[in-house]
């Protein structure tokens, strides 16, 4: 597995479009992000598992949002397979088996040596790490949940589909409560008029 920056991700698109049937697997995380920490060591497993696929990970304070934009990163981590005729991103979810039948039904490669058994092994073996890590995983998620500013410094786009959910809800609901308001006040006025006619 190999890490980089702009340059690299140049390099791995170079080898995309030399060796046209081969696939190049490309990781992108943030360093910010703890499912990024968890899935690179499954990419590093999987580059171990396809030897064939060439294997390249970026961080993304080393690429420039516009190529993030471009390769339709929105979410860390995020993993493509690519070879010269098409893109496919993983939309699964993050265990071995699942990598594993993502990468045999985009490339048609089987795992190198590897069967369900052995998998439910390294999954095993994962899941006996990531025990290890949960409280100080709990800990920066709880962390990250209590700080607005880190919110909308992470993950804008959530930030901003909230807050339009909040104004479009305030928009709705303006009008009926201040025609409640207004209806509220006329028969409180009538109640003081009927009660002090003098007033009127």
């Amino acid at each position: 597995m190999r890490q980089g920056d702009d340059w690299a991700l140049q390099k791995a698109v170079a080898l995309v479009l030399q060796n046209r049937e081969d696939f190049v697997a490309i990781l992108f995380y943030a360093s910010w992000c703890p499912f990024s920490k968890i899935f690179r060591t499954d990419f590093q497993k999987l580059s171990s598992f396809f030897p064939t696929i060439a294997h390249f990970s970026f961080e993304e304070s080393h690429i420039k949002p516009r190529i993030l934009s471009r390769y339709g990163v929105r979410a860390f981590p995020t993993l493509f397979l690519v070879n010269s005729t098409v893109r496919v991103r993983y939309h699964g979810s993050r265990t071995m088996n699942s990598l594993a039948m993502f990468y045999k039904d985009v490339t048609g490669m089987n795992p190198v040596s590897l069967d369900t058994i052995s998998l439910e092994t390294v999954e095993d073996t994962v899941t006996i790490i990531d025990n290890d890590k949960k409280s100080k995983k709990e800990d920066s998620l709880l962390l990250w949940a209590r700080s607005p500013d880190r919110l909308l410094h992470q993950d804008t786009c959530l930030a901003l589909a909230s807050s339009f959910v909040l104004l479009r809800l305030l928009h709705f609901l303006l009008p009926k409560i201040n025609a409640c308001m207004k209806q509220a006040w006329r028969m409180r006025l009538y109640e003081l008029n009927r009660l002090f006619p003098s007033l009127s």
